[in-house]
């Protein structure tokens, strides 16, 4: 699948190339470009900002605007890049991955800000990074941080209850437990108690079916799993927190591993570790369903991040 284009440029640049996107009725044809775009919006808290803001129209499919200055330390007055705007970037890249022609990172000159935070959109990419001589430090390392593993684990039932009673669960950890709901379910079953080890948990009552068993019933298949965007908000906090994730069902090998696949995915292009796995038959509809609300909930980037207020 096509990569988006990584441009970089300053302010000026940036105006530019949004503007030649549009033409003037009655005197030229056609624009100059055509191509559809997200842009990352580095402005200036020194000056409040550049005057404008980008809006998504016709070509633009997504903005982030964030404020913060170009400096490698803390500076009074200044504000320093911070974690919870590196991984709003972080996920709005991931999130732009297949649905534009160009990435457009823009700050004031366009060669530090913006060059920083394009070498990283190269590594997410899987891109070959360009070599810069002069980039903002702080923001490449910050971010290269924040591009961490999150640690994935599929466990079973039986697996799960044996690490909480022998008090070996692990700490940081966040779980999401799928459990039949009770017209599945067999007489005397529920869901598995994780309350002595940690209030961290996501639970989904969700019967182990996947798309062959709606044959052509869209709108069941719409239907199907609607705690996902729920579910996609829990991960993204737990991610934000630098927590790791378990996901359990009853045999751990269905509905958590597909779970598990679509974590690993969004964050590593990593879900083929659990797909080429053979002790793993992973739900494809569960794997789809998280899929789409963690890109639906990146974009958003309202999850773990706060507003900069100026």
């Amino acid at each position: 699948m096509k990569m988006p284009r990584i441009m970089g440029t300053s302010a000026r640049g940036a105006l530019d190339y949004v503007m030649n996107h549009f033409c003037e009725p009655g005197i030229t044809e056609y624009p100059e470009y055509s191509d559809s775009y997200a842009v990352i919006s580095i402005q200036d808290t020194s000056s409040q900002g550049f005057g404008f803001e980008f809006r998504e129209n016709k070509y633009c499919r997504g903005v982030l605007t964030l404020y913060f200055d170009d400096i490698e330390k803390t500076v009074s007055g200044l504000h320093l890049l911070n974690h919870s705007q590196a991984l709003e970037m972080i996920r709005f890249i991931r999130a732009h991955e297949h649905d534009v022609d160009t990435l457009l990172i823009h700050c004031f000159a366009g060669l530090s800000r913006s060059a920083a935070v394009g070498m990283i959109a190269h590594e997410i990419y899987g891109l070959p990074v360009p070599e810069k001589e002069y980039y903002n430090r702080h923001v490449y390392d910050l971010m290269k941080r924040c591009l961490k593993q999150m640690k994935v684990s599929v466990y079973s039932r039986k697996d799960i209850e044996a690490v909480i009673k022998s008090g070996k669960f692990p700490a940081d950890t966040a779980a999401i437990s799928f459990y039949d709901p009770p017209e599945y379910a067999l007489k005397g079953y529920e869901k598995v108690d994780y309350s002595s080890v940690t209030d961290n948990v996501f639970y989904v009552a969700l019967p182990d079916i996947d798309w062959d068993s709606f044959g052509n019933d869209k709108a069941a298949v719409k239907n199907f799993f609607p705690e996902a965007e729920d579910l996609a908000k829990f991960i993204l906090k737990a991610y934000d927190a630098g927590h790791s994730v378990i996901c359990q069902c009853d045999y751990g090998q269905s509905r958590s591993a597909g779970c598990a696949m679509a974590i690993l995915e969004y964050f590593d292009h990593a879900g083929n570790t659990i797909f080429e796995d053979p002790k793993y038959f992973p739900n494809q509809l569960v794997f789809g369903k998280v899929c789409e609300a963690l890109k639906r909930a990146g974009k958003k980037g309202a999850v773990g991040s706060e507003p900069t207020v100026l």
